[in-house]
């Protein structure tokens, strides 16, 4: 008895480690190609190869634990449009879709919370190589933990241009500055300054409108969000909104594979109605949590092209539905 006791034990600290684990692994872009899709003009699509995620491991594992020991059922089926989000997204694996669902279904708010807080601890370990890209223009070195190879002479990465100048936007340990962004916007672990920061080192205009929308709700209407917003505007100026608008129009993404920078116009373009329909259901469902995002949805599509940034909207999504659940059960007993 006690041996067993001391067994199970192990297993939910390990299950506790290996939640943290995923948190901090969601904020390094380390990863193993398992299908290489074909080349085209000499450049790798990125987009539709197939790969399999250090942190997505880390997340079975995590999830296999939570259902073989002392699992509680928080599963509701009025989340359904979130699995017609997984199965009509056509930028995720199988067994993407598969840990995604199961995130779902067999995670709970203690699970979420430690997953969220290695998030955090990832995000802050981000900050370093993020302001050494920005003030050097160049990598720090950490290519075998995420880091891109970044440069002002490369193609397909993230610049702006000033005064014919061109400078690269701060990656961190992820693969564009947008999915650094989102990360850290998500999470109700880190707090609003941190969020600015990362906003305005990355120059995520996408980003910083969706966490002024937040504030707004808390009628905060002048603060640093929005100066950072103006700033980022004055920055990128208007050749590179103008460039980000014809994308959206003309339906193309720098030609390199991409998806639209819309995400109500790429399924319409794609004829992918399910993902349409899971697009908006996510918006209108849950407008009162989810209301933020639509700048996001609107302006990129790192969303649902990303697992690191569809997984934590999962794991948002999951957790505020957990705690409005509580609320209504307490009110109900009192």
């Amino acid at each position: 008895m006690e041996l067993h006791q001391k067994f199970q034990t192990l297993c939910q600290r390990t299950k506790n480690l290996s939640f943290y684990i995923t948190g901090v692994l969601i904020c390094m872009n380390i990863f193993a190609i398992s299908k290489t899709p074909d080349f085209f003009i000499a450049k790798f699509n990125s987009y539709e190869s197939q790969k399999i995620y250090l942190f997505e491991l880390s997340l079975l594992f995590g999830l296999c634990l939570n259902i073989a020991y002392n699992y509680k059922n928080e599963f509701k089926i009025k989340d359904h449009y979130l699995y017609i989000l997984i199965i009509f997204n056509p930028y995720l694996t199988l067994l993407q879709k598969t840990i995604t669902a199961g995130v779902i279904m067999f995670l709970n708010q203690k699970n979420i919370d430690l997953i969220f807080r290695g998030i955090k601890h990832g995000i802050t370990f981000n900050i370093i190589p993020a302001i050494y890209q920005l003030i050097f223009q160049k990598s720090i070195g950490l290519s075998k933990i995420g880091e891109s190879l970044l440069s002002t002479d490369l193609s397909q990465i993230a610049k702006i241009e000033i005064s014919n100048h061109k400078f690269i936007r701060s990656y961190g340990l992820l693969a564009h500055p947008n999915i650094l962004a989102f990360i850290s916007l998500m999470n109700p672990k880190i707090n609003n300054k941190l969020k600015d920061f990362i906003n305005l080192i990355t120059l995520s205009g996408s980003n910083t409108l969706a966490l002024y929308l937040k504030k707004l709700k808390n009628k905060k209407y002048l603060n640093i969000s929005l100066i950072i917003l103006i700033l980022i505007l004055l920055i990128k100026g208007q050749n590179s909104l103008s460039e980000r608008f014809n994308q959206i129009i003309i339906n193309n993404s720098h030609h390199n594979f991409q998806p639209i920078h819309n995400l109500i116009l790429e399924p319409i373009n794609s004829k992918n109605w399910g993902l349409l329909y899971g697009l908006i259901m996510l918006t209108i469902s849950n407008i009162n949590k989810t209301y933020f995002l639509i700048p996001i949805l609107l302006l990129d599509h790192f969303i649902i092209s990303s697992f690191a940034c569809f997984t934590v909207l999962i794991l948002y999504l999951k957790s505020m539905d957990i705690k409005t659940n509580t609320v209504k059960l307490k009110k109900i007993i009192i």
